[in-house]
């Protein structure tokens, strides 16, 4: 009875964490959203454009550079009970260390790597102390994501996005001769002092040691999926790039207008995920098979649901975020949103190989999908016009479904889903999908009846599910 109890005040707490996580993850991005405008007016093209390309090689970096450490939280949790803050510090000073590293080797040559970035030296340095700050920051959410601790994740979340949306005003304001050093400082500043926060708790806690025992393992399961975050940046990205070369920049500006509309959908199921992962190692690791076979069901259906109604309401979407100009890239909407529904259900696969740590197979599909994107955007794209590359990331996205899959299923030999109902799934949202592009040319009138059809069917028959969790959270 105990342990039932046990179970129920855990599935309370993730639900409720998963809940708030979900809301406070979306928050964040509208946010985001929001602030775009105003920074795009204040700044000019190529000081936002200095910006932009700062960000994205501190996405890229920091991968390297935290040695994606953070990734072994959750499944440490379990193997070291009792000791995930012993554990963390200890990961969080190999991060730092490591950054450090990499950063004393890299201003011997700052010359050399101010070029390749293409940033000038204050740009550059402020991404180093970026790269430095952030680990510490990033391992504290996750351990609190797992921990179910949802008041101090979205603490976190929300000072971050706010601090540093305000930081970055004030200095894009003050800085007229450096915007684009303005808008960037304020996201390191912003990381900087909450980072001093939690390496405060952390050496005052006297968490801060060396471990080989939890380096090694934080490094074998963090260490593969560098190559997996690499080749997810490439997946993502080289779609623009092979659009740009065959077809020329205009087609590329709708292309992305499309994807960025598309990867709405990719921004609330991430959350999903990322909410119920905790609960998922927790229950795996206690045997409870049947109940994650029943409750994956209802968030496969939601995501398959979210996915339709941002297909069904495509035109009107990409008419009003950029007119008429754009109404081309209404066309990559549908495959798009295929691809990063499938990617939404293939990482419930991914979970199994994280959960067992092995996580080299995650890397060796999201290698393979990468190459094989390349190889058919070149094919493609010459010959069928830009909307093909949406079309050749669905193959991908599909081709590592069925891999992952495979990997679960027949090499780790865990059977844990209904792996009919999965793929069942994803071509009831494929009918839907060429449904609506049959309707895109019609009057809007039957696409927006269909699409609330459909939602009053998928409403009355998941209510019990869904009145159950409203009033779990409530009560809670």
């Amino acid at each position: 009875m105990s342990e039932q109890i046990t179970q129920e005040q855990r599935g309370s707490s993730a639900l409720k964490s998963g809940i708030w996580y979900t809301i406070s993850s979306i928050s964040v991005k509208a946010i985001l959203i929001i602030t775009t405008p105003i920074f795009t007016r204040l700044m000019t093209t190529a000081e936002y454009g200095v910006s932009v390309t700062f960000a994205a090689w501190f996405t890229l970096l920091n991968v390297v550079c935290s040695l994606n450490l953070w990734y072994s939280i959750g499944r440490a949790k379990i193997d070291f009970p009792g000791k995930l803050d012993e554990f963390v510090g200890s990961i969080q000073l190999l991060a730092f260390y490591f950054t450090a590293a990499v950063g004393a080797i890299s201003f011997l040559f700052l010359d050399k790597v101010c070029v390749l970035l293409e940033m000038d030296k204050p740009l550059v340095i402020a991404l180093f102390v970026y790269l430095l700050a952030y680990p510490a920051v990033q391992m504290t959410q996750a351990k609190f994501k797992y921990l179910y601790n949802y008041k101090g994740n979205i603490a976190i979340t929300i000072y971050t996005t706010l601090s540093t949306a305000a930081i970055s005003l004030i200095l894009v304001l003050l800085m007229s001769e450096q915007r684009a050093l303005g808008k960037s400082l304020g996201a390191v500043i912003s990381a900087g002092l909450l980072a001093i926060a939690v390496w405060i708790y952390t050496l005052k806690n006297g968490f801060a040691k060396v471990k080989t025992e939890y380096w090694k393992y934080a490094l074998k399961i963090s260490l593969p999926l560098i190559l997996n975050s690499i080749s997810l940046n490439i997946l993502a990205q080289s779609d623009r790039i092979f659009i740009t070369k065959y077809c020329g920049d205009d087609y590329t500006g709708i292309y992305s207008l499309a994807y960025s509309y598309a990867i709405l959908i990719n921004i609330v199921l991430n959350a999903v995920n990322e909410a119920w992962l905790p609960w998922f190692h927790d229950s795996l690791n206690d045997k409870l098979t049947d109940q994650i076979r029943d409750n994956v069901k209802p968030l496969v259906v939601f995501g398959c649901w979210f996915g339709i109604g941002c297909i069904a309401l495509a035109p009107e979407a990409i008419a009003i975020l950029g007119g008429a100009e754009y109404s081309k890239g209404v066309w990559a909407v549908p495959p798009i949103t295929l691809g990063i529904v499938c990617s939404y259900i293939f990482q419930h696969y991914e979970h199994i190989e994280l959960h067992l740590k092995k996580t080299w197979y995650i890397s060796i599909g999201t290698i393979s999908a990468a190459v094989i994107n390349i190889v058919l955007n070149i094919i493609f794209i010459q010959r069928f016009g830009f909307v093909a590359a949406a079309y050749t990331t669905l193959v991908c996205y599909f081709l590592l479904m069925i891999l992952h899959h495979f990997i679960s299923r027949w090499v780790l030999k865990v059977h844990l889903y209904n792996d009919m109902f999965m793929y069942l799934a994803i071509i009831a949202t494929l009918i839907f999908a060429v449904i609506f592009m049959a309707l895109y040319n019609a009057h809007w009138i039957w696409r927006w009846l269909l699409i609330i059809a459909v939602s009053v069917v998928y409403l009355y028959t998941n209510r019990e599910y869904i009145l159950g969790a409203v009033k779990r959270f409530i009560k809670k």
